[in-house]
């Protein structure tokens, strides 16, 4: 079948990089595996081939048709058609139960270390991701889905190393990721191993969520301040974070301080660590 470039399609079709996608993830028979655009179905054979539970959502209602009359017979498959950006994993048993989470609801410090597990999904993500939809996906698989066990996804190489950069290169996303998840840059993957070969080299990395982490009043706090700083991400951390969120300047200095942040930092210098201490002093100060 044509590939559609409205949908960014591009199939991996080397056996090779397959096999790498099908070693990382780890697979053992009767877990649950979550592919997302699973196109005409290379690496869907060999994630089948491994005993796991799968469920494939495809948005391409052709491919999705193909898919399900392919796999008609086997039980431990399901095809649904639809668009990942609007799937809800509970609906198809994953992630079920309540995910614990950090009591936050800006009282003490005390109250900012109380934490509970939070429930895993017990499922396991795969995905081949266009470009247009990398950056809304990966915040949405690691902020509003039940926490998987394990994610593999085959980006584009400059998403691939946004996400992995280190301090002194640390964009929002890269931020986010990290935030969220212990990230590792897997391999690097050709142009050529596509059909249709796209512009630009692509990258595997490997996600696993944190188990534990705050609740969602924290979450958006940590990412406000953050956003307020990249925004002006050549400017010193003093600066655009006094003038994105209103703050006084010498208040800010000395929690900037207070977290051993110093003020004349750019926001891409800064470790997870020291968001989330500036994150806690910040809404402690409110």
């Amino acid at each position: 079948m044509r590939a559609k470039k409205s949908l960014g399609q591009n199939w991996l079709i080397n056996p090779a990089i397959h096999e790498i996608i099908v070693s990382a993830l780890d697979l053992k028979p009767g877990e649950k595996i979550l592919e997302i655009g699973p196109g005409t179905g290379l690496l869907t054979e060999q994630l089948v081939a491994t005993g796991a539970e799968l469920l494939a959502v495809e948005k391409d209602s052709a491919l999705a048709s193909k898919l399900k009359t392919h796999y008609q017979s086997h039980n431990n498959v399901k095809i649904v058609e639809g668009d990942i950006l609007k799937f809800d994993p509970a609906r198809y048993g994953l992630g079920a139960g309540q995910p614990g989470v950090t009591t936050f609801d800006g009282g003490s410090a005390t109250e900012l270390k109380q934490s509970k597990v939070v429930t895993p999904g017990q499922f396991k993500v795969v995905g081949n991701i266009p470009y247009y939809l990398s950056s809304h996906l990966i915040r949405i698989l690691l902020e509003e889905w039940p926490a998987p066990t394990l994610i593999v996804l085959l980006l584009q190489k400059e998403v691939a190393e946004r996400i992995t950069a280190q301090p002194g290169e640390l964009s929002l996303l890269g931020l986010a990721a990290q935030y969220y998840s212990q990230v590792e840059l897997l391999a690097p993957v050709k142009r050529a191993d596509f059909d249709p070969i796209p512009a630009v080299d692509s990258a595997l990395v490997r996600l696993t969520p944190n188990q534990k982490r705050p609740d969602k009043i924290f979450n958006q706090k940590l990412f406000r301040i953050a956003r307020a700083a990249f925004g002006q991400k050549r400017k010193q951390l003093i600066s655009s974070l006094s003038t994105n969120l209103n703050l006084e300047r010498g208040q800010l200095t000395q929690l900037l301080t207070q977290c051993q942040i110093s003020p004349q930092v750019r926001p891409e210098t800064l470790t997870v660590s020291a968001w989330e201490r500036l994150a806690s002093a910040l809404s402690l100060a409110e």
